[in-house]
């Protein structure tokens, strides 16, 4: 499992390689190929900028500056990052800091265990830059946020919508953080989740972090994606808004920064929501 992921120095940027599909359908397998390497494509550049001295020069400057060194330093992070990450919140003023997310195509997240979870997929990550208040030197943090979508599910949407992943990922990402949390349960239980003309079959997953091993990691992944025409009377795709604080974003889902989740003593969950 993937916890938080703190700025990592390496010699030489990532390798690029274009990222194995599976998928039964040649046609479809083939579409997902040629998305999914413009994906990892835009991810290589977000990789490269990541690892690079010269992002944490701009983001300490995003940080500390005033005014419009602050801007100057967040238009080059921008650039600097590629179109891979998308701006979900930034604060610009007293505590600036900006909360990012990237379409990662990736290896599966589960490392053992049941052959059907080993899956390559694609996860949606946060990126958090600028004053974590956590310690003078905390600027950067990256890691799995809220959804693992693997290549069956992609698949499934591309065969049955006729449209690519992109749209019908985001809004997932979107519904899912503005979902209110009493609606979902996180002991395993499957929810359907609104996406495109249809909705992915979720489920939380859990694990400790390998960061923090004392700590909790939540997402959901989303096994597979059905069309509105192929579900059944009871089946509801959930799409509601909660109230601020009472979303899935506000705690359990918030990126890892602002969150502590840990183990209680009788197997359920303990979160802290950190400012």
């Amino acid at each position: 499992m993937h916890g938080a992921r703190p700025l990592i120095k390496i010699p030489a940027p990532p390798v690029f390689k274009p990222p194995p599909v599976t998928y039964a359908s040649a046609e479809i397998r083939g579409k997902l190929r040629v998305w999914k390497t413009e994906l990892a494509r835009q991810y290589h550049i977000y990789e490269c900028a990541y690892h690079a001295r010269e992002l944490l020069r701009d983001v300490d400057d995003f940080a500390h500056c005033g005014g419009k060194g602050r801007q100057r330093a967040f238009d080059r992070i921008r650039k600097r990052l590629g179109p891979a990450p998308r701006l979900e919140h930034a604060d610009m003023d007293k505590r600036p800091v900006t909360v990012w997310s990237v379409l990662n195509p990736r290896e599966s997240v589960a490392l053992e265990g049941d052959p059907g979870r080993m899956q390559d997929c694609v996860t949606i990550n946060y990126l958090v830059l600028g004053n974590m208040k956590r310690n003078k030197q905390d600027l950067i943090a990256e890691g799995l946020w809220t959804l693992e979508i693997p290549d069956h599910a992609l698949g499934r949407a591309i065969e049955r919508s006729g449209m690519l992943p992109d749209q019908i990922i985001r809004e997932a990402h979107e519904t899912l953080l503005h979902l209110p949390a009493k609606k979902v349960l996180l002991n395993g239980d499957s929810f359907l989740l609104r996406a495109g003309k249809g909705g992915f079959i979720c489920q939380f997953s859990m694990g400790k972090d390998v960061e923090q091993p004392d700590h909790i990691q939540l997402h959901v992944r989303a096994p597979t994606w059905i069309s509105d025409d192929m579900m059944g009377p009871s089946q509801e795709p959930l799409c509601m808004k909660g109230k601020p604080g009472e979303r899935l974003g506000d705690a359990w889902l918030r990126p890892r920064p602002y969150t502590k989740i840990t183990e209680i003593e009788d197997g359920g969950l303990k979160i802290e929501v950190l400012q």
